[in-house]
């Protein structure tokens, strides 16, 4: 009988603990694996449903959530404000635009009239329905507000009509193709938020209201939490929660990653990634253009108003150093190699990309003497007019290392030349306001990439943009007043060819490449990093185009980051872990009666 004990508990035991196996995995978390398996480190990931996204996070958050603050200020907040509110389409890198409100468009015959049919069954957050009059409020509304008014849409917008039950057309004044990426890409608000808002700009938001897939959960200056939108038009498996963490470096942001504390990073180039993926099967990454690295030139102040001075910084520094530095290949052109069919051979081998602005002290020295300048006993450059010196001032985001070192460099290179040059690297915040401004000498900041590359040099140069010293420009950061660019731009967007749009822009960019308004340094590569490890979903050529920089409003990082999902979560049987201590808690009583009542049976029966 002591046998039959036994083997009574012993089997009802395992049956028990193999029930409670099969519902609760060994472990609670989701993953015990990082995400990045050779690095060791605090795996947030383990809860998968919630998704960290990083994105050159570092320094202070501004918690502020308004589209019309200056949406490309800060990636951080140009992200987060991408996954709340939605425009009409979402630009994307070598296909067609993607369906947002607006799931197509169409162009009159004469190409002076836009027509798009808006998505139905949309809502806003808070469950108010979405419709034309929305579409119109939000255009109207900008096109009051010229401070908001960042892709001038009044320069081409004569009128906007709602044209049927679900559709909204657009009234234009010019062709230019570049129209149409500029509609489409601004973001449509709801209207009784802004309604009776004076100075959108000034505004500070932090409750807005959207219909993109996220609503604003918490914003502070350590973090944005967004959470999923019950009101939200598509219903499949999805991400619950989504944070983007804040860093006070980019040494402290790259940790972070290798650590397994980022589900997703776009940033600045990391040599480092291969490394990883290679120790990862579920890692992968990819380096799409976002633009140039360069320094912009105020060509208001003294002596950076004379191109020949300007022209000579350019042969003066050393790009593969400062390549080295930044991790990220050497550029001295203002179209990226990525776009390099919208310039001829013959244009290409006249001014090549990574060699136009070679080093040449012996050209700079040249250029310099012809400005009027000569070198003092100091061994300084100094105008012979009147023996000022020339000094300047580089600035730039003391938060990015990499920019840190390149100034540093920069400046021990004009130094060496003679130029006196001092190095000022304040916050981002102030960094921006001031190149946004025009209150700088010389700057490092972008030039970012566009669909092609007219929009890009457009802003970068078009005196379209032209503010006066003081007043915050969304363009032109120069400050650069040259007729004939601005107008071979505005002809090249006007073309509807391939060969019309290079003609104009190899002779705008002819111009710009010996007046030199900016200086290209690097070719700028965006680092993006993802792993798949308890996740689905992930569409790694939809990663791709929709992360392609966009400067004409919402990016298109919402398209990919709808449909990932979390394949395993805290509780893959939908039971919490206080569920867990329950079952196991009553397994143990069971557990133990069984045995006590086979115990007095037993005892029972041998007396």
């Amino acid at each position: 009988m002591k046998g039959w004990l036994s083997k009574r508990v012993v089997v009802l035991l395992i049956a028990v603990m193999s029930v409670l196996m099969a519902i609760v995995p060994l472990g609670t978390s989701a993953s015990s694996e990082p995400l990045y398996s050779s690095f060791a480190g605090t795996n947030v990931t383990s809860n998968t449903s919630v998704f960290y996204l990083a994105v050159d996070s570092y320094g202070s958050f501004t918690p502020n959530l308004n589209p019309f603050s200056g949406i490309a200020s800060e990636p951080y907040e140009t992200t987060a404000i991408s996954l709340v509110y939605q425009p009409l389409m979402y630009l994307m890198n070598g296909e067609a635009p993607s369906p947002a409100l607006a799931t197509s468009y169409s162009y009159s015959s004469n190409l002076t009239n836009i027509t798009f049919t808006l998505r139905s069954n949309v809502e806003y957050s808070n469950g108010a329905s979405f419709g034309p009059s929305d579409v119109l409020f939000s255009f109207n509304y900008i096109m009051s507000h010229p401070n908001i008014d960042f892709q001038e849409l009044t320069s081409f917008i004569s009128s906007i009509n709602q044209t049927g039950v679900d559709q909204v057309s657009f009234y234009l004044t010019t062709t230019a193709y570049t129209n149409l990426y500029a509609i489409m890409s601004q973001p449509i608000v709801y209207p009784n938020q802004f309604r009776n808002v004076s100075d959108p700009y000034g505004l500070t938001l932090t409750d807005p209201i959207g219909t993109g897939p996220f609503v604003a959960q918490s914003i502070t200056a350590s973090q944005f939490e967004l959470s999923w939108n019950s009101h939200y038009y598509y219903t499949g498996s999805h991400i619950s929660t989504l944070i983007i963490p804040s860093y006070p470096s980019v040494t402290a942001e790259t940790n972070a990653l290798s650590s397994g504390n980022i589900n997703w990073f776009s940033g600045g180039f990391d040599a480092a990634a291969p490394t990883w993926a290679g120790q990862s099967p579920n890692h992968f990454y990819f380096y799409p253009p976002s633009g140039f690295l360069m320094l912009w030139i105020n060509t208001h102040a003294w002596p950076l108003n004379m191109s020949l001075v300007r022209t000579a910084m350019a042969y003066v520094l050393n790009r593969n150093v400062l390549s080295n530095e930044s991790l990220q290949p050497p550029a001295a052109n203002f179209v990226e190699p990525a776009l390099s069919n919208y310039l001829s051979p013959s244009f290409v081998t006249q001014y090549p990309n990574g060699s136009y602005y070679n080093l040449n002290l012996t050209k700079a020295t040249s250029l310099m003497e012809q400005a009027g300048f000569t070198k003092g006993s100091n061994g300084y450059w100094q105008y012979k007019n009147n023996n000022t010196e020339v000094k300047v001032t580089l600035s730039g985001n003391g938060a990015a290392s990499n920019v840190v070192a390149n100034l540093n460099t920069i400046s021990t290179e004009f130094k060496s030349f003679g130029i006196d040059a001092s190095v000022y690297t304040p916050s981002g915040a102030i960094f921006y306001s001031n190149i946004y401004s025009g209150n700088y000498s010389m700057g490092m900041g972008f030039l970012p990439s566009t669909i092609n590359p007219i929009g890009a040099l457009q802003t970068g140069f078009s005196s379209t943009y032209l503010k006066p010293i003081g007043t915050s420009a969304t363009g032109d950061y120069s400050r650069y007043n040259n007729t004939n660019v601005t107008k071979d731009l505005q002809k090249a967007a006007n073309q509807t060819t391939l060969d019309g749009q290079r003609q104009y822009i190899q002779a705008a960019l002819s111009i710009l490449l010996n007046d030199t308004p900016a200086i290209p340094v690097a070719e700028s590569i965006s680092q993006n990093e993802f792993n798949t490890y308890g996740y689905a979903g992930v569409n790694q050529t939809t990663f791709k185009d929709a992360l392609y920089s966009n400067t004409y409003g919402l990016i298109s990082i919402a398209v990919p980051l709808t449909h990932i999902y979390s394949t395993t979560s805290t509780s893959p049987t939908g039971l919490s872990l206080t569920d867990y201590v329950i079952i196991g808690v009553v397994a143990v009583v069971i557990i133990a009666g069984v045995a006590v009542v086979a115990l007095r049976r037993n005892r029972t029966k041998e007396e």
